[in-house]
């Protein structure tokens, strides 16, 4: 089927090298579900659609003809992946912007190719009318991480205007500002929501969603993520597991293809509050590294593991009380209980916790587990700084000291204020605590 010949047409390529514009021979052009096939200049040309998000019209306005040879025109934008390098040594594999020009003899096949081109990018038969583009909110949280939300949300926006998006933008004023109907957003007038800024900014959205007046709101609305923070550890595990680099453009190319699956959500029960939590539980080392090294925010994500090796060498030890459901046990009441003195605990929802650290490699956006890892003490210094190098790929979990669990539920219980309680990297009271996933509650461009 992806070699079948859906649609096919007359096209005149054209090329722009050196300043100079060269209107090549016509060619009968054609479309699978995978690839667009043309002849210029005597060789066969081969586009990906894989790395296509949108075709646009650049026919002059009716009327107005500024080139009589060529007045009808449209473009393909493309995002290959390409591999940049510095001083020929360092690489970073990345999608940057080729376009392709062509022209039709007439306006109506302009739109006839453009129509076609769509509606295989969104899987839609070949003779569907032509789509109302997709409506996108855009929240941009300017404080996240380094303050440059902005300045990333205007470096991938053309990309997500030319997949046919219209955006509707809003700022985020302050902390628990993650209202979207205050921000100006009808929910119901939007197809997906797109988070410019780190996990605190991406949990507030998910609790507003989860609270919002249309109750399916968090079911019906994907949301896409830009990385704007400093952790940024949903978007990673996002990239990875659709094979992409970590970088913003890649993370905007995810969102204008517009694939979808499912994220589950962890409803968390302390004191008398209930909310949702989407990333991760902590607490001990890594919770007081990721709290306390706020006055590194200049350092980017090296300030974890400047204040990680700090903490390491003044280790902590936290005392409390540990329950949990195994992720395959059939009895909802099965809980097994872990007590005494630990050095951290991680409750994780997805593989990765910050772009450059994946402590839960077992993870999966949609089982319905919480991955748990824990240290307890009598682990050695050594050990330590190991397990947290090691975390960098996952192979931490191999390690002796290091217990890994897959589970439905679990219950912290510190015995006393020692050490922070964290959830989706935001501190919260040091009080006993439960989770319990909901398995798909979300949606997730991916």
């Amino acid at each position: 089927m992806a070699n079948q010949i859906l649609f096919e047409a007359p096209l005149i390529p054209i090329t722009h090298q050196s300043g100079q514009t060269t209107t090549h021979s016509e060619t009968i052009a054609t479309l699978t579900a995978s690839t667009l096939t043309w002849v210029e200049n005597g060789i066969n040309q081969v586009l990906s659609l894989d790395d296509v998000v949108g075709a646009s019209d650049l026919s002059a306005p009716a009327g107005i003809n500024k080139d009589i040879n060529q007045p009808h025109r449209f473009v393909i934008h493309a995002y290959p992946m390409v591999e940049k390098r510095w001083g020929g040594i360092f690489g970073q594999r990345t999608r940057v912007l080729q376009e392709y020009q062509f022209a039709c003899t007439d306006k109506t096949a302009v739109q006839t190719w453009i129509t076609a081109i769509r509606n295989i990018l969104q899987c839609l038969p070949l003779d569907a009318p032509p789509q109302p583009p997709r409506r996108l909110g855009v929240i941009i949280n300017p404080a996240s991480g380094q303050k440059k939300a902005k300045q990333i949300f205007n470096q991938v926006r053309p990309l997500l205007e030319q997949s046919y998006c219209e955006l509707t933008i809003t700022e985020t004023t302050g902390r628990n500002d993650g209202n979207l109907r205050e921000r100006g957003l009808d929910i119901g007038a939007i197809d997906g929501l797109v988070i410019v800024g780190g996990d605190g900014t991406i949990h507030e959205v998910i609790n507003a969603l989860a609270n919002d007046a249309d109750k399916m709101a968090i079911q019906k609305i994907p949301l896409g993520v830009i990385p704007g923070g400093t952790g940024n550890g949903l978007c990673q595990s996002l990239l990875a597991i659709s094979g992409e680099p970590y970088s913003p453009i890649n993370a905007a190319f995810l969102i204008a293809k517009g694939r979808v699956m499912a994220l589950d959500i962890g409803l968390v029960a302390q004191a008398n509050r209930r909310y949702y939590s989407f990333l991760a539980l902590s607490w001990g080392l890594v919770s007081d590294v990721d709290i306390e090294s706020d006055g590194l925010r200049f350092l980017g994500a090296l300030k974890n593991d400047v204040y990680a090796l700090i903490r390491i060498i003044f280790l902590r030890i936290y005392p409390g009380k540990i329950s949990f459901v195994p992720y395959e046990s059939h009895e909802p009441d099965n809980w097994q209980v872990l007590e005494g003195d630990f050095i951290l605990f991680w409750a994780m929802n997805v593989p990765w916790a910050t772009y450059n650290l994946q402590p839960a490699p077992k993870a999966c956006l949609d089982d319905g587990a919480i991955d748990l890892i824990i240290i307890r003490r009598g682990i050695s210094k050594l050990q330590l700084i190991r397990a947290f190098l090691q975390a960098v790929d996952g192979s931490h979990i191999s390690l002796p000291n290091v217990e890994y669990y897959k589970v439905q539920r679990f219950r912290l219980e510190p015995v006393n204020n020692q050490g922070i309680l964290a959830v989706d990297g935001e501190k919260v009271d040091s009080q006993p605590i439960e989770v319990v996933m909901r398995r798909g509650l979300a949606r997730v461009f991916c």
